[in-house]
């Protein structure tokens, strides 16, 4: 069976996904720092400096944007995302956080990429539905 979307159009359109998300990297970490500030069951956050709390999270953000630019089938930065993952974890664990706490604080970076994934889509309808999957 065909695929229903052509692969350029695919292409296309993970390439304006990923420029929009690289575009989206200093918002992001703010409106992520944001969310953390907020979340009353994050306390070790507070005593951090801004440049302790953010860390990894703008060259994950980076390698992430790159992935979704990636076309599907293709090899891509996975092991550049798990390195700054990882890197980020580990520097938590150094500052003394349990995993509650590291697991909480991904979900607010996550809820705000939910966020951005929604704006985008509601702003660009014209792209196919397998871009945003």
């Amino acid at each position: 069976m065909a695929d229903p979307v052509g692969n350029e159009a695919l292409a296309a359109g993970r390439r304006v996904l990923g420029a929009h998300f690289r575009a989206a990297v200093t918002g992001l970490v703010a409106a992520w720092r944001t969310a953390v500030a907020g979340d009353p069951g994050l306390t070790q956050s507070n005593a951090l400096p801004r440049v302790q709390l953010e860390d990894h999270v703008p060259q994950w953000l980076e390698s992430f944007a790159g992935i979704l630019a990636a076309v599907p089938g293709e090899p891509v930065a996975d092991a550049a995302e798990a390195r700054d993952a990882e890197a980020h974890g580990l520097q938590r664990w150094q500052q003394g956080y349990d995993l509650y706490e590291v697991t909480r604080e991904w979900g607010c970076l996550h809820r705000c990429l939910v966020a951005e994934l929604e704006r985008f889509a509601s702003a660009h309808p014209e792209l196919p539905r397998e871009v945003l999957a």
